[in-house]
């Protein structure tokens, strides 16, 4: 059949070339899949609308009964489909440990997942404990289980996470997100990663997990470097988070140095009235944002 599968797609290129074709396109090739007819190794091999192949050619069944080798149960064909021997049906041998039938998966009730990697400090590279990355690893795990057990958000889905020591440090920070990028969660990587603290270990994260196209939230993070609120930015900012995976890196918060402003320095103006000192105007400059 490997063998007829390539001929199948010369046969279809070679259809395109009779039409003036210079470049063979996946929706071209599809196309001329589907009107392709010619008698293979294994009979005639054309496709249906479906991309089945139409007509000729059938299938044995077989069971693997472990000692006793193969057993034959039946025959499939595009015509009738599988039909079982005279108690084949009755004689398969399942996989299971009682050799019991396994259920059928129904596909609207399929569990999906969804991955959170986390980033907490807990103990530094010095090898003191962190009591505040600990403290936020127990809110990240109460979290998980919360919205597991709340059947009004993500139904049908489990939330799973995996844990990386940050230790607050820049450089294990990078190493952390590489990690929930590619092996985490049995190689498949995160779906998105929550921390690391500090704005240091955020930074390096984020330049990894932007370029994987994963959200990070970094849930203490305040450096000009990551995406800051509209000016003025307060003097003692809140807990920002940031999407490393969406936004670009560097991104300036705007202060008044990075304004665009005269050479001259601009004079105060002044009124020739006489005011009294509560009335007096002072000019002000927002406050940059704290590193």
């Amino acid at each position: 059949m490997a063998y007829d599968a390539v001929w199948a797609l010369a046969v279809a290129a070679n259809s395109l070339v009779e039409d003036g074709a210079t470049e063979f396109g996946g929706s071209q090739m599809q196309e001329a899949l589907r009107s392709i007819s010619f008698e293979g190794v294994t009979g005639t091999v054309d496709f249906e609308s479906s991309g089945d192949r139409e007509v000729g050619v059938g299938f044995t069944i077989m069971n693997w009964a472990s000692s006793d080798g193969y057993n034959t149960l039946g025959n499939w064909d595009n015509t009738n489909g599988l039909v079982y021997g005279d108690g084949a049906e009755a004689s398969i041998v399942y996989s299971t440990e009682d050799n019991s039938r396994p259920p059928d998966i129904v596909e609207e009730n399929l569990i999906a997942t969804l991955n959170i990697g986390f980033l907490h400090p807990v103990y530094k590279e010095s090898f003191e404990y962190d009591a505040g990355g600990h403290n936020r690893l127990v809110g990240s795990l109460m979290a998980i289980n919360d919205i597991n057990a709340d059947p009004d958000i993500l139904p049908d889905t489990v939330v799973n996470f995996e844990f990386l020591d940050s230790k607050r440090s820049s450089g294990v920070a990078l190493q952390g997100a590489m990690s929930h990028a590619t092996t985490s969660f049995g190689n498949y990587g995160a779906h998105a990663v929550v921390g690391p603290a500090s704005s240091g270990p955020s930074m390096n994260a984020q330049l990894v997990l932007k370029n994987f196209g994963i959200p990070q939230i970094s849930y203490v993070a305040t450096h000009m470097l990551l995406p800051c609120p509209p000016p003025p930015c307060p003097a003692n900012p809140p807990l920002t988070a940031t999407l490393a995976g969406t936004l670009p890196l560097p991104r300036t918060c705007p202060t008044p140095a990075s304004t665009p402003r005269s050479s001259a320095r601009p004079r105060p103006t002044r009124s020739r009235a006489r005011r009294s000192p509560s009335s007096s105007t002072r000019t002000s400059t927002s406050p940059t944002c704290a590193s």
